[in-house]
């Protein structure tokens, strides 16, 4: 997935929903085939209790389905989450 970097559209909303869910709560970390790409960057997807905070940006057009590499384990749920958050012309779709 990839998110707005700082000073681009969404950046700001995108950073305060991820807080609103992450600040001060316990998070749990999942990996997939690899646990960083060939930056250095952790990848996981990340869940507070039973939400996975990954799939919640996507849903709400703050995040968009960015894959590299073979096919992962969630990919067809980001891909399902983009298509309705462009359908209902959310975040970055508006």
């Amino acid at each position: 997935m990839n998110a707005p970097e700082f000073q681009e559209p969404f950046y700001l909303k995108a950073k305060r929903f991820n807080e609103s869910l992450v600040l001060g709560r316990e998070i749990r970390l999942e990996f997939d085939e690899e646990m960083a790409d060939t930056y250095g960057r952790l990848l996981a997807y990340v869940y507070v209790a039973d939400q996975m905070v990954n799939a919640a940006l996507v849903e709400q057009g703050l995040a968009h389905a960015f894959f590299i590499g073979p096919k992962r384990r969630h990919n067809s749920r980001f891909i399902r989450l983009q298509n309705e958050a462009k359908q209902r012309r959310l975040g970055m779709w508006s």
